[in-house]
């Protein structure tokens, strides 16, 4: 249905409802809490409009990518690929170009989560070391860092979604600090240099001892 809006009501807006809600509402006290990288990714159009007003099923790639991960993708687009057919379907040869895409961009977004992996995990630890090591406990004693998931792994794994590595969502993480089982693509060199990174923490506490960190 068709509507039109008067002069006057859009002089109020402009001079009164915009000005009093400047600086106060969820999406501008949102995008000023996020970091630049996420701000530029919006601007990029990975995220839609609808991502600010409703839930994350509304960003790029929807639900898919949050339940089977991109290799899981990759799969399925190569099925739906090979099963196209060019005789009798009029549409296949668009289908095919919008499935090239599909299979690029979810190449580009393996590739890039491995070149950030391993400063994401500095990152993750070194909150996780700050919030906690050192503080003080029940026992009156202080809390120290655990990187043993005996059993943690099960339970972090059930409430996360699927990661670009292929893990599926609700699957059990790694039970070390290695790669999830099947993820590892370079090998066990690439495995400790990753490793290592958790641990320059030690750098910048040099009158801690090894034992210090468990």
């Amino acid at each position: 249905m068709a509507y039109g809006v008067s002069k006057e009501t859009k002089q109020v807006y402009e001079q009164f409802i915009i000005p009093f809600w400047k600086g106060k509402t969820i999406r501008e006290k949102i995008f000023a809490s996020m970091e630049e990288d996420w701000k530029k990714a919006f601007d990029a159009g990975i995220f839609t409009e609808f991502q600010e007003q409703r839930s994350p099923g509304h960003t790029a790639g929807g639900d898919l990518i949050y339940t089977n991960g991109f290799n899981d993708l990759k799969d399925r687009i190569q099925s739906a690929l090979g099963n196209l057919d060019f005789f009798s379907d009029t549409t296949a040869l668009d289908r095919q170009e919008v499935l090239n895409a599909l299979d690029i961009a979810a190449d580009a977004w393996i590739l890039f989560a491995n070149r950030h992996a391993d400063e994401v995990l500095a990152t993750v630890f070194n909150a996780y070391h700050k919030a906690v090591t050192d503080k003080p406990n029940a026992r009156g004693g202080v809390y120290r860092i655990n990187l043993l998931p005996t059993t943690c792994h099960v339970y972090f794994g059930e409430i996360t979604g699927a990661l670009p590595d292929g893990r599926k969502a609700g699957i059990p993480f790694s039970e070390g600090i290695s790669p999830v089982q099947g993820a590892d693509r370079c090998g066990p060199t690439a495995v400790l240099k990753s490793a290592a990174k958790i641990f320059l923490n030690l750098l910048s506490h040099p009158d801690k001892s090894p034992g210090y960190y468990h």
